[in-house]
């Protein structure tokens, strides 16, 4: 059983069938604090066993933002994909770092400049250098399973902490989300504010017609 504890409502929160859980804030003073405090505002646990989210935690702010590329996913990719290299392209390799002394050498000289430079490969900088990243998809519903997936293989994920992304996708969106929570045993938690003001207001529906 998963479980959220918050601690300022001293209030339980019990997953049970669904992935998904909400909190709807109605005083932003106190939305404000839980945003700018969340991993010490919950206690998330798996069978009464408490996860550490500074490590198996994932928030986000902004999902409007959402980056596939960002640096920790790309450090890991790019050491996934150096474990992938095999005898072939080692000798591959090897043949680009001969040639690329060569070219330093022959560089050197005809600039008339003393330079220096490693005879090591970095695959990091390699990778780097020809701009390898993940591919992201046009369609944000599709971005975000991807973001997920990328999140729970690579950095090994448990909790999902994020403020509004539920308002960007209808029910049927909802439910495919929920899904992919749940084929990798992985939650959700996603947070609102109920913003109640004076100011002229125009409601738009499905149509793109001012209510």
């Amino acid at each position: 059983m998963r479980k959220i504890f918050l601690r300022q409502s001293n209030y339980l929160i019990e997953f049970g069938d669904s992935n998904i859980k909400t909190i709807r804030f109605n005083d932003s003073k106190a939305y404000r604090l839980f945003s700018l405090n969340v991993i010490n505002s919950i206690i998330f646990s798996i069978n009464n066993e408490e996860v550490d989210l500074e490590k198996y935690g994932m928030i986000i702010f902004n999902p409007f933002q959402i980056d596939l590329n960002e640096k920790k996913f790309l450090n890991l990719v790019y050491k996934k994909l150096e474990k992938s290299i095999r005898d072939e392209e080692r000798r591959f390799i090897a043949d680009i770092e001969k040639s690329s002394l060569c070219l330093f050498e022959k560089l050197a000289l005809v600039s008339d400049i003393p330079i220096d430079y490693n005879d090591t490969f970095d695959f990091n900088r390699f990778f780097s250098a020809f701009d390898v990243k993940i591919m992201e998809p046009e369609d944000y519903l599709d971005k975000i399973v991807r973001y997920i997936r990328l999140s729970c293989e690579i950095l090994h994920t448990k909790l999902f902490v994020s403020f509004g992304l539920l308002a960007l996708l209808d029910k049927a969106e909802i439910d495919l989300l929920n899904k992919e929570l749940n084929q990798y045993d992985v939650s959700l938690l996603d947070v609102f504010f109920n913003e109640k003001s004076n100011i002229e207001t125009l409601y738009i529906d499905t149509d793109w017609c001012i209510i």
